[in-house]
């Protein structure tokens, strides 16, 4: 009879190694059926909760190693914010700037179509004030804005009293009267503005009474 056969053999593998000890046992049929059955859920629970102390061991183990350097991750990532705020609050600045206009903060928004159920392109929503608008202040816009949204479809400059100023991009000239939705409803006057000679001619449209003028 082999070593790995004999009764003392299996009973240490048991104890030690129970997967091999429960194979040996059952294969070579050492004790009764009975006793096999007993020995094999005896040292199954013991081997059971001993893995099951090691890996929680391991996972603690793990646990506690791991929280200092999240600790100085976090650390180090509040540092790296802390140092990266002023560049930060010089970008909400130039963004902010970005959105300002000669004649007001601007917002895109859509074009839909006539059923109001697809966008078919972007106009741009400048609000604005009658306070802002002089003869100065619409050609720095004609000059210096309006070449910045030649890509949509157009800008309105909304006066915030139902009247506005309705623009078509890259062209220096503007159409004044009642808007709504966005678009003018209504036109009472005209302009042009040559902001290379510094001047605005303005046409008032024919029939067009009582309207609050724009200048």
């Amino acid at each position: 009879m082999k070593f790995y056969q004999k009764t003392w053999f299996v009973m240490i593998s048991l104890i030690l190694f129970f997967p091999l000890g429960v194979f040996l046992m059952w294969k070579h049929k050492k004790f009764n059926k009975l006793g096999r059955v007993v020995f094999t859920v005896f040292f199954g629970l013991i081997f059971v909760i001993a893995v099951s102390g090691i890996l929680g061991s391991e996972e603690n183990n793990q646990a506690t190693s791991t929280a200092p350097i999240k600790e100085d991750v976090e650390a180090n990532i509040e540092s790296d914010t802390d140092e990266k705020n002023p560049e930060s609050e010089s970008e909400q600045q130039k963004q902010a700037d970005s959105k300002n206009t000669a004649l007001g903060n601007f917002s895109e928004r859509p074009v839909m179509n006539g059923s109001k159920t697809e966008r078919i392109g972007t106009y741009v929503h400048v609000h604005s004030d009658r306070s802002l608008i002089t003869e100065a202040s619409l050609i720095d816009f004609v000059q210096n804005d309006l070449p910045r949204f030649e890509d949509m479809n157009w800008v309105v400059i909304d006066l915030n009293d139902g009247y506005g100023l309705h623009f078509l991009p890259s062209i220096p000239s503007a159409d004044y009267g009642l808007i709504e939705d966005g678009s003018l409803s209504k036109g009472y006057e005209s302009y042009l503005i040559y902001a290379e000679e510094g001047s605005i001619q303005k046409n008032v449209y024919e029939g067009a009474s009582g309207y609050k003028p724009l200048l």
